[in-house]
């Protein structure tokens, strides 16, 4: 079962994370495991996992409980927005590193 989830995501301070983006990534039970990838690009599979999972639960809009897919639209901008800031933050090495992961993923899915 997939499941997408995320505690908080916010820039304001609270004493704890300085400004950080908190990102809570939801394991997926479903899934075999990856090699072990560096944790900036383990983070920004993990949030684009939950991106694509967001789609999957919006394209499925039909039955009587929309709730799911309306949480889903909801929270895809914000991770589309962790995923850019994570993206942008990582060294070339990691990007290439991610740009890999990415295609293994794409190629699982489709």
């Amino acid at each position: 079962m997939n499941s997408i989830g995320r505690t908080s995501s916010s820039n304001h301070s609270d004493g704890d994370n300085d400004g950080e983006t908190d990102v809570a990534l939801v394991a997926q039970e479903d899934e075999a495991p990856a090699p072990r990838a560096s944790p900036r690009v383990a983070q920004a599979l993990g949030v684009y996992r939950n991106m694509a999972a967001c789609h999957a639960r919006a394209a499925r809009r039909a039955g009587p409980d929309e709730s799911d897919a309306l949480a889903a639209a909801l929270m895809l901008p914000c991770y589309q927005r962790d995923f850019c800031v994570l993206a942008l933050a990582l060294t070339s090495a990691e990007a290439r590193e991610l740009r890999h992961a990415l295609d293994a993923f794409r190629a699982s899915a489709g």
